[in-house]
């Protein structure tokens, strides 16, 4: 990540030896604000910082600009600014229109608005961003791939009009179009009917009607939706994966409390990196590898499910890591 400090780039690496990065990564970007603003603050309201640069100042950035000054705290001051500047650059993305696309793209993949009520019209938030010359052909491919998705395949008609009305490039058409050459229907022929293939990605074949989706729990607006692998592997790991589809899964005795841990390591807070590497060596693993490609959002399941269930670590990984541009450009480039 390249970090803006003092009208400068500055290159930082993001590894587990950031405890910020290790403690924040996976959290939604709201938690994120006000912790990592939290924290700075208590740096700056702490003793080792002098009531003069504490009065003299208003606003967080004012606040570092000082402490920077002072060299005994450059190295500190310069994580927790690393990441201040990183939430400060996503809250800008975010409030230049992206809402309105979250809004969008969680409800086409949910089929429910955030009180939980079935979306019958996602035309009307769809029309203004396809016209809207603001927004960028990707997001616009990205609505219309969700929308195809969403609605099992559409008519002909339909999605040309979609194409014409976003002034689509031919590159963009046929990355839609291409889903078909991986099982999905994009548009809707009644002479061929393929198997929903759509539904059981976007919602999960088990959980595509269930409360958990709508309902789940201490979440944001705009990020209710969940990957179908975190369900794979909870049921997994309470052996629950139906063997019809997992056949190669075999039932075993259920772990309901973690392994013991060595009294050597028992001590105090020098030894609780490796009271915790030692548990995780001990603890029993699941391990998902995912063929062609993981997105982030799957990767943070591995973290909240190993979190989350506390006996279990989850191990994921694949051939390599995609993002939603990556997706759309390699299927702009697939050929039969």
């Amino acid at each position: 990540y390249v970090a803006a400090e003092n009208d400068e780039p500055k290159e930082v690496v993001l590894d587990e030896s950031d405890e910020l990065w290790v403690k924040f990564r996976h959290e939604h970007i709201g938690v994120v604000t006000r912790n990592v603003t939290s924290d700075l603050k208590k740096f700056i309201d702490s003793n080792r910082v002098s009531s003069a640069v504490r009065d003299s100042h208003s606003t967080l950035r004012d606040f570092s600009k000082a402490i920077k000054a002072i060299p005994q705290y450059k190295k500190e001051l310069s994580t927790h600014c690393t990441h201040l500047n990183m939430v400060q650059y996503c809250a800008e993305k975010y409030k230049d229109g992206m809402s309105r696309l979250c809004k969008v793209e969680q409800e086409l993949a949910l089929g429910t608005n955030v009180t939980g009520e079935k979306v019958d019209d996602h035309m009307k938030d769809i029309a203004p961003i396809l016209l809207d010359k603001m927004v960028s052909n990707y997001d616009k491919v990205r609505i219309i791939l969700l929308y195809v998705l969403s609605k099992n395949g559409i008519s002909d008609e339909s999605f040309n009009k979609m194409v014409k009305t976003a002034q689509l490039s031919p590159a963009d058409k046929r990355a839609i179009v291409n889903l078909t050459l991986l099982g999905f229907n994009v548009v809707d022929n009644a002479k061929i009917k393929k198997p929903c293939l759509n539904k059981i990605i976007l919602r999960g074949e088990r959980h595509r009607d269930s409360i958990e989706i709508g309902d789940i729990g201490d979440t944001y607006e705009f990020s209710r939706w969940i990957p179908v692998v975190k369900y794979i592997m909870e049921d997994c790991i309470g052996n629950k994966l139906d063997p019809k589809r997992f056949p190669f899964v075999t039932p075993r005795t259920i772990i309901t409390e973690p392994p013991p841990i060595s009294a050597r390591f028992s001590g105090g807070a020098s030894n609780k990196k490796k009271e915790n590497k030692q548990l995780n060596e001990r603890l029993p693993k699941l391990i998902v590898f995912i063929i062609g490609g993981m997105t982030y959002s799957e990767m943070k399941c591995a973290y909240e499910v190993t979190n989350s269930t506390k006996n279990w670590e989850v191990i994921i990984g694949s051939s390599c890591i995609i993002t939603p541009k990556d997706f759309i450009e390699n299927l702009s480039n697939i050929s039969q």
